[in-house]
């Protein structure tokens, strides 16, 4: 399953690119806050919390409008990143 269409365009790749580091960023923070230290753990943690009725919400969402929940947590799959030609890609991006 392709979460994206595949990327051609170099300008669209460096796009696609920043996009996968911040989510990254966004995980690391969030296997933090529950203490875990794999995406394993991470999705371990979120089903048993789910099973028990008491589902884990955002921890890392901190400043959200009065009254407003942070939602809850769900099942995160691995993405996979393929990148033929990088050479290529640094050369015209930079």
């Amino acid at each position: 399953h392709l979460l994206t269409p595949v990327v051609t365009d170099m300008g669209e790749a460096a796009s696609a690119l920043r996009w996968c580091v911040f989510e990254m960023e966004r995980r690391y923070r969030l296997m933090s806050a529950l203490g875990v230290r794999n995406l394993a753990g991470y999705n371990k943690k979120v089903a048993e919390a789910f099973k028990k009725g008491e589902p884990i919400l955002d921890p890392t969402l901190t400043q959200l409008p009065p009254g407003e929940m942070a939602p809850e947590l769900t099942h995160l799959p691995y993405i996979v990143v393929v990148v033929d030609e990088l050479a290529d890609m640094m050369m015209m991006v930079g």
